[in-house]
């Protein structure tokens, strides 16, 4: 602890990411600390927004994306770190030149677990509350079981160590929400030509399950269907003569009786 400087800056709750923002450009690799897991994601997008990269660590994640955030912090393709007290435990990270208690801790050992991320090997580090009027109380009473005395000041960044990080702002991701809006548009889509209409996409599908003895038999009915169909339309149609010379037939008869008996009766 005595390696480490600790400044407790009075702030509000809608002014903290501006702060944490500006330590962050000024030291780099800081880690972040809160106390809930949609706090986390909140203050996670804040900071990318402000074109400040960030790992998120938080109990909601599964084990391989817990890895990949640590890599990416790790590797140094993230500044900043957002963590809960929980997924943070048992982090070994070199280089860490800041901790920034975003949600005050609960107690004397939390605070000695989250500062104690900076200022590893003999480094110097720097640890930064944030903290609220009505958490003033509670705060100092850590101070006492820490063993360490600090005022309570506004944010003063000409106070701070002095840091040769030179900041360079990253270009913003895409939200999560925009990702999962994408993808369940590309749900569908065969290519990026367009939709595809359902019913052709499962004829499709079908059809390139089938075997090729299915697609012979297939074909083979279908041609005997066609077949059969062609004998009934032509049985018909010789069907229909056959009925209409019948026909006519019977009414020339009929016509010849009639004349016949009215020249009889002439």
């Amino acid at each position: 602890m005595n390696s480490m400087k600790h400044f407790f800056w009075l702030s509000k709750n809608s002014k903290k990411s501006e702060v944490t923002s500006e330590v962050i450009k000024k030291y780099g690799r800081c880690i972040v600390f809160c106390r809930t897991r949609a706090g986390v994601e909140r203050i996670g997008e804040e900071l990318e927004d402000m074109g400040i990269r960030v790992s998120i660590l938080h109990g909601g994640l599964t084990q391989g994306q817990r890895n990949n955030a640590m890599k990416s912090f790790t590797r140094g393709e993230d500044l900043a770190l957002i963590a809960t007290d929980v997924a943070a435990r048992g982090i070994d990270i070199q280089n860490v030149k800041s901790v920034i208690h975003y949600d005050p801790p609960e107690n004397s050992k939390a605070y000695k677990h989250r500062s104690g991320r900076t200022a590893r090997a003999g480094d110097n580090g720097v640890v930064i509350s944030l903290v609220q009027k009505p958490q003033k109380r509670s705060l100092t009473r850590i101070q006492k079981e820490v063993g360490i005395n600090e005022k309570f000041l506004p944010p003063d960044f000409e106070i701070l160590p002095k840091s040769d990080f030179k900041f360079k702002r990253a270009p913003t991701r895409r939200r999560k929400e925009e990702r999962v809006k994408t993808s369940r548009n590309n749900r569908g889509r065969r290519n990026r030509r367009g939709p595809i209409n359902s019913n052709r996409s499962r004829s499709r599908s079908r059809s390139r399950s089938r075997n090729p003895r299915d697609s012979r038999r297939t074909n083979s009915k279908s041609k005997n269907y066609r077949e059969n169909k062609s004998q009934r339309n032509s049985s018909r149609k010789s069907g229909n003569t056959r009925n209409n010379s019948r026909n006519n037939s019977r009414n020339n008869s009929r016509n010849n009786s009639r004349n016949k008996t009215g020249n009889r009766r002439r």
